[in-house]
This record gives C-alpha cells, sequence and structure tokens, in this order.
C-alpha cells in the first residue's frame, strides 16, 4: 500500500504551491498525495504546472486572508498555521501516514508569535503539548502529536535552517528528499 503523504505547501505567497504542484506532477505515482492548505492557491499553481491533475488527489482546505504572490505576511502566516494543523488532525484520525511541509517563511510567522523561529517552535505553537528535538525537522521518526499517536513531520532541506527560508525556488528537488525518507522510514 502506498504512503499517505500529507503535502502542506508552506506559505501561500511563496514559492510552495509551485513547488508542490512540481513534485506531484514528478512524483504523485509514487505515494498517495493529500494536500492540506487553501484549494485555490493549490489548483492556481497546479493550472499552470500539471493542469492534468487538478480534482485528483484529495483537498482540505483553510480560509484565507488577502494574500500577494512575494509578498508573505501575517494573514499568509495565518494559512500555514491551519494548514498544519489540519494535517495534524489528518494524521490523528489515521488518513495520513506523514506530512511533508515546504517552503515555510519565518519572518511572516513572526508577525503571529515572535517565539516562532524554527521547526520546532512552529509545531509548538500549533501543538502545545508537544516536545521537539532541535533535530526533529530534518527527519523526524515520529512526533507524538495526540494521546500517543506518533507521526513523521518533516520540513525540507531548504526550510529547515530559518536563515535558508525565503530562499526558496519553485523546484522540487528537497521534496523528493522527504519522500525518499519516508518511503525508507515508514
Amino acid at each position: 500500500m502506498k504512503k499517505r503523504i500529507a503535502l502542506v505547501y508552506g506559505d501561500p505567497a511563496g514559492a510552495g504551491p509551485d513547488r508542490v504542484a512540481l513534485f506531484l506532477k514528478e512524483h504523485h505515482t509514487e505515494f498517495t498525495p493529500v494536500i492540506a492548505g487553501n484549494e485555490p492557491v493549490y489548483t492556481a499553481s497546479l493550472s499552470r504546472i500539471a493542469p492534468d491533475l487538478i480534482d485528483q488527489f484529495p483537498v482540505y482546505t483553510v480560509p484565507i486572508g488577502k494574500v500577494i504572490r512575494g509578498e508573505p505576511s501575517r494573514e499568509s502566516a495565518s494559512t500555514l498555521i491551519s494548514s498544519l494543523y489540519i494535517a495534524g488532525e489528518l494524521a490523528s484520525h489515521r488518513r495520513v501516514d506523514a506530512i511533508a511541509v515546504t517552503s515555510v517563511d519565518y519572518t511572516a510567522l513572526s508577525q503571529i508569535d515572535p517565539n516562532i523561529r524554527d521547526g520546532a517552535s512552529l509545531l509548538a505553537h500549533i501543538f502545545p503539548n508537544v516536545t521537539f528535538t532541535p533535530s526533529f525537522f530534518l527527519v523526524s521518526r515520529g512526533v507524538t502529536l495526540y494521546q500517543g499517536l506518533s507521526v513523521p513531520i518533516l520540513f525540507d532541506s531548504a526550510d529547515a535552517e530559518p536563515h535558508l527560508a525565503g530562499k526558496n525556488t519553485a523546484d522540487s528537488t528537497s521534496l523528493c528528499d522527504i519522500l525518499t525518507v519516508i518511503e525508507t522510514q515508514l
């Protein structure tokens, strides 16, 4: 059975939606994709990059405020937080086996909470009862989200360190690393 991976495209104002669309175009047959994010944003990227894949995967959509492409903001960061929460809920109901996140903008997230500086503090903001180790965001073999449920949560390598965030381009190579890790660890 193929692994079910919740893809969270990060900040919708950044390159994340395009990176996820490219990743799906190249690798959608290798796993069962589940999208957590704003459906119109995701669909717009997919229509440019892989229009034949529109409506092929379940999308758990979250509301979005005013977002301007290329201008991460408090509103776009709020969408990322909501998307990660939805992905966590999907994991808690065993609808996904892992969560992969790309294109996180920590500057925008700090507008919501100045303590969000990296992947661990982002997840701690969303899941306050969870303890994370500093290295979890490169490869996590299991983060306990809810009452004993453990699920891998991986941030792509371009997002592992805050100083690299915001420098993402629309390529899918670091997401391929996530797929490799998930396939070998689950």
